[in-house]
């Protein structure tokens, strides 16, 4: 159900390749931007490269590390990738 209110408005967006290029330009400019990082990162899940989603959930830990949310949606995207060692890091470091 989380999953489903939070990416819902970037899935059902049938302008996700425009919307990557123009967040990937703004990321460019400034790469920690988080809402920019929040955004390509919920792109890249709509398009089913979790791989790269979860790499800037990655990054976004660090810049926030206090963000259930963020943490919530990186171990959602490594569930979705199927790989139970990647899954066992992620949940190792978000419990300690």
């Amino acid at each position: 159900m989380l999953e489903t209110l939070i990416f819902r408005e970037i899935r059902y967006n049938e302008n996700n390749e425009q919307l990557l290029k123009e967040n990937l330009g703004k990321k460019k400019n400034n790469p920690d931007d988080v809402e920019v990082l929040k955004t390509l990162a919920s792109i890249y899940h709509a398009l089913r490269e979790n791989d790269k989603a979860i790499e800037i959930y990655e990054k976004l830990t660090k810049l926030q590390p206090n963000e259930i949310e963020i943490r919530a949606f990186w171990v959602i995207c490594t569930m979705k990738m199927k790989s139970l060692t990647r899954l066992k890091k992620t949940l190792t470091g978000h419990l300690m």
